[in-house]
């Protein structure tokens, strides 16, 4: 996949992606904005005083570099889309006057870039990866941005989740004859759940099943237009397994520290349209108590990996 190419499909589809990825419409997971979320909070738990610099390698629209931003931490956002860098703008010069400064964004490539050396606390790059022809490029340049004992924040689509989706993309590991070490991979996953997290799991679930009970439907998030924006064109992105993340992390001088699943199933995924809209996304939604455990890679489409430069 060619960095021309993706840049063409970002240039073109930036509303219907921003629209899909964190609006959502009840259908759609809002996957980008719930990454986002829980990397503001990786971040904010490694830093509780927001004392570090972050440079975020494919900032797209900028939703988390100025949530960054407001927070209090010091935020470089760098992409090569133009449409996105331009919404980004256009939303950093709307926050707080307390924040300004705090943000900025650059375009250029992702990374043949100029950041210095060792300057960076923090580098992120979600739903980054994918989309690169391999993985040594990316881990490369976080190594070499981030000081000593920096930490690099990267999600992927997770390949493990195709074995339980049961759809197109399990028939192909299937034919390819791949499916067979996912398979094992997620048996190494089937690991016990702590006391507290299994509460916390019933805890959310029991509130859902209570407030569906009694009648009160799922919030559907409104779109800021009201017809859905067309995607012009198709990317697919490369996908990981947490064990092959951590094969190109350890090579390439990094040590991982933990891992998150993100979009979580409680059911089988193609039941998401037979339900009314947002139903599926919110029985879905109490696995999130479990998404820092290894049982929570297994059934969640994208997770996020975190990892400290030696």
């Amino acid at each position: 996949m060619t960095t021309s190419k993706v840049t063409k499909y970002f240039n073109e589809n930036s509303e219907a992606w921003i629209s899909s990825s964190y609006e959502g419409d009840g259908y759609d997971y809002p996957t980008a904005r719930l990454r986002a979320e829980k990397t503001i909070e990786i971040i904010s738990q490694l830093f509780p005083k927001s004392n570090a610099n972050i440079l975020d390698l494919g900032c797209g629209a900028g939703h988390m570099a100025i949530k960054l931003a407001e927070k209090g931490f010091r935020v470089t956002g760098i992409d090569n889309s133009d449409s996105m860098l331009a919404i980004a703008n256009e939303t950093s010069e709307k926050i707080k006057q307390e924040h300004t400064g705090q943000v900025e964004f650059v375009h250029s490539d992702i990374i043949d870039n100029k950041v210095s050396k060792s300057s960076y606390d923090v580098v992120s790059a979600l739903g980054v990866i994918g989309y690169l022809p391999n993985d040594i490029s990316i881990f490369c340049e976080a190594q070499r941005i981030l000081k000593s004992g920096g930490s690099f924040i990267v999600s992927c689509r997770n390949r493990l989740f195709n074995m339980v989706s049961i759809s197109d993309h399990t028939l192909r590991e299937v034919e390819c004859g791949t499916a067979k070490p996912l398979i094992e991979e997620i048996q190494s996953l089937y690991q016990q759940v702590p006391d507290v997290d299994a509460d916390n799991f019933i805890k959310l679930l029991s509130e859902l099943s209570n407030s569906l009970a009694s009648g009160t439907k799922p919030e559907v998030r409104v779109r800021k237009q009201n017809a859905k924006p067309e995607v012009t064109n198709s990317i697919d992105a490369r996908q990981h397994t947490p064990r092959e993340l951590l094969a190109s992390a350890e090579e390439h001088g990094f040590q991982h520290q933990a891992y998150y699943g993100i979009n979580p199933h409680l059911l089988m995924a193609s039941l998401n349209n037979l339900m009314p809209p947002n139903l599926y996304r919110t029985i879905s939604s109490s696995l999130s108590a479990l998404d820092h455990l290894p049982v929570g890679l297994i059934w969640s489409s994208v997770f996020i990996g975190v990892f400290t430069k030696k």
